[in-house]
């Protein structure tokens, strides 16, 4: 019988291939690939204001070069987004229909905020 931690890893394989095949290629994308030729926000570009995500690609770039100053100041909600991931995970395992909402609810509401915020109208 194979031990717990293989057992999970089999169970999760696809995944753990693809994050090893993302990984680098998204860390390539944002050191190697040149500047000009990188996606822009189409948000953004259809109408002005800045998306929820906007700025999450430099974030992670700065991140990648140790600068998590300038990465909080392009993206503070791609940064807090592993906490987020973490919560939601958290209000899932406690399986109470009313906490789903009420969490999902507040999250949207933030993000609306936030959005608003970015831009000024707040």
């Amino acid at each position: 019988m194979p031990s717990p931690l293989i057992a999970r890893l089999e169970k999760h394989k696809r995944a753990l291939i693809g994050l090893s095949i993302a990984a680098p290629l998204g860390v390539a994308y944002l050191t190697v690939w040149p500047k000009e030729l990188q996606l822009h926000c189409p948000v953004r570009m259809a109408t002005g204001y800045l998306c929820p995500g906007c700025g999450a690609t430099r974030a992670c770039e700065a991140l990648i070069q140790g600068d998590f100053a300038s990465a909080w100041a392009l993206s503070p909600l791609f940064l807090m987004g592993p906490l987020i991931f973490v919560a939601a995970w958290w209000v899932h395992r406690q399986n109470k229909a009313w906490l789903k909402r009420v969490f999902y609810i507040a999250l949207g509401l933030g993000v609306a905020w936030f959005t608003l915020w970015r831009n000024g109208f707040i």
